[in-house]
Order: C-alpha cells, then sequence, then structure tokens
C-alpha cells in the first residue's frame, strides 16, 4: 500500500483527528484515483540493498531480473576479529545478538519467535539480547511478545548505542 493510501486509510490516535479525517477520507481517495494514484512506476534501473531483496523482488514480478545489488560499505573485518573472540563454553548459555533498526522489516520479531520455539523444545540455555531502537508500536510488541512466550529471563532489550561501540560489544555474543 502506498504511503497516501495508507494515511487515509488509517485510523488516528487522537480522537479529534478522527472526526476530521473520517468525512476526508472518501473525498481524498476519490481524488486520488482521479488522478490516477499511485502511479504506475517503471523501474528500468533499480539496485537493491541485498541479493535477498532483489531475489523476493524480483521472484515477487516487482523488479525487473535486470535490478541490480549495491552492498553497504560496511567494512566486516571489525566485526569479525570481535567474534572469533569469543570461544564455546559447555557451562554457559548460548548469546545470541539481534542488533539494528527495530522495525518489523528488519525482523526482530523473528528472532523471538526462534527463542520461542528453541524453548518450547527445552533448549532452555539459550539467551537473546535485541539491541536498537525503532517505531514505538514496534518495541512495544516485541516486549509483549517477549511476555507472551515466557521469555522474560531470557531476552534482554539494549537501547541504540554509537555504531564504533558494536564491535567490541560482540565479544560477548556466540550469535549475531
Amino acid at each position: 500500500i502506498d504511503p497516501h493510501t495508507a494515511f487515509w486509510m488509517l485510523p488516528t490516535r487522537q480522537k479529534t483527528r478522527r472526526w476530521v479525517k473520517r468525512p476526508l477520507r472518501a473525498a481524498a481517495m476519490s481524488r486520488l484515483r482521479r488522478a490516477g494514484y499511485p502511479p504506475q512506476l517503471a523501474f528500468e534501473r533499480v539496485v537493491c540493498c541485498s541479493e535477498y531483496v532483489r531475489s523476493d523482488l524480483v521472484t515477487a514480478g516487482r523488479l525487473p531480473a535486470s535490478a541490480g545489488v549495491l552492498l553497504g560499505g560496511t567494512d566486516p573485518l571489525p566485526f569479525v576479529e570481535h567474534a572469533r573472540s569469543r570461544s564455546p563454553s559447555g557451562d554457559r548459555p548460548v548469546e545470541l545478538l539481534f542488533f539494528g533498526r527495530l522495525i518489523h522489516d528488519k525482523g526482530a520479531h523473528t528472532a523471538l519467535d526462534a527463542a520461542g520455539i528453541l524453548n518450547r523444545n527445552g533448549v532452555t540455555n539459550v539467551r537473546l539480547t535485541i539491541l536498537g531502537s525503532g517505531h514505538p508500536e514496534y518495541e512495544a510488541q516485541l516486549h509483549r511478545e517477549v511476555a507472551a512466550l515466557g521469555l522474560g529471563a531470557d531476552v534482554t532489550f539494549l537501547k541504540q548505542i554509537a555504531r564504533d561501540e558494536i564491535p567490541a560489544l560482540l565479544s560477548r555474543f556466540d550469535i549475531y
């Protein structure tokens, strides 16, 4: 759904705005349709942020097969060096880290779902840390999911930190 249609179709949080937006919705949507909105875009030269995104969009018929991939300019060396410094040990839990913007598209909820599956199947020596910040409603959803899955003792939330602090933090985790 495009952002203009989403704006008019989604409810507002404040009651006073609801009373204003509701009668205007039909007129706005009618005007958008008359204007041919949303426009049909021709993506002739497209670059995606990952091979996964490219493959997904090409398979769905949203992008041409000629779409390219332009990877971010992150130097992986500091991350790899710190990741190798952590050695496995049988007497401590496996430490997992999800770090990134907390929005639905990044998939922190998928990490929680996986932790829940492990827990239900008797794998109780896994701890998940979710590092980052993002959309308040999505963050609240993640906290509700932790409670619903009974993972309060196994999941920790950390607020966003400076990017240059992340490599040193990684040495505390087995998988990220």
